[in-house]
């Protein structure tokens, strides 16, 4: 029959070994091995340490708890708790960078497909398909007008999988801009702090934006398409 302090000093221990071994898992998850195996060691020599002692009370005949045992498992405690948290966050992080990557491929397919294809109609489907397909609120496709300043006319613009009127917008101030001068930009939350010029992503309530440009056999960027959604990217 264990005995309270015993019972204390296996829990403490049996803590230390099960963050431990966490730790090691999460070299797969954040691919970070070096780390990771420094910490899991470091973790082990602690509930060693640990087992020894109990050990060595134990053949003594005696097991007593303090003040400092108490802190040892309150440090067991804290640790375990850490690794979990730490586990959780990189497999959060992981999942919406796969799903930033899996809607930029759906985009940039989308584009190349785009590429030989003209006509309203083709467009009204492409933008409707990809807010259905993709659990978006907004997608748009538009052309540079050759304007000054340089604008956006959209050929096509969906919300929630139905069409909506085309608009026409300056493309100074908005994330737009960045993928007319710099290429493909995702902004996965924050969009609307990150350009507050944008009127148009205060009416959305848009939180975040990918985007890709449209470009000719030369490497032109004749317009864009974008995604745009009320709530973060992220892969749920």
């Amino acid at each position: 029959m264990l005995t309270g302090p015993a019972f204390l000093f296996l829990l403490s221990i049996g803590l230390q070994l099960a963050a431990a071994l966490l730790a090691l898992r999460l070299i797969r998850i954040t691919g970070r091995k070096g780390a990771w195996i420094l910490i899991s060691l470091a973790m082990l020599m602690i509930a060693v340490r640990r087992t020894a002692t109990f050990a060595s009370m134990l053949s003594a005949g005696s097991v007593r708890f303090d003040s400092a045992e108490w802190i040892a498992v309150g440090v067991s405690v804290l640790m375990l708790a850490g690794v979990v948290r730490i586990g959780a966050y990189f497999r959060t992080t992981r999942a919406a960078e796969d799903a930033r990557i899996q809607t930029l491929q759906a985009l940039r397919a989308a584009s190349q497909e785009m590429a030989a294809q003209t006509g309203e109609r083709f467009f009204r489907f492409l933008t409707e398909h990809l807010t259905q397909t993709l659990g978006v609120d907004y997608a748009l496709v538009g052309r540079l007008t050759g304007k000054d300043p340089q604008s956006i006319r959209t050929l096509a613009v969906s919300f929630r999988g139905e069409s909506r009127d085309n608009i026409e917008y300056v493309l100074e101030g908005t994330p737009c801009e960045t993928i007319a001068t710099r290429g493909d930009c995702t902004y996965p939350r924050g969009i609307r702090q990150l350009f507050p010029r944008d009127r148009m992503l205060v009416d959305m309530r848009a939180e975040c934006y990918m985007g890709v440009p449209l470009r000719d056999s030369a490497g032109r960027v004749l317009g864009l398409m974008a995604l745009l959604d009320t709530k973060p990217l992220e892969n749920e």
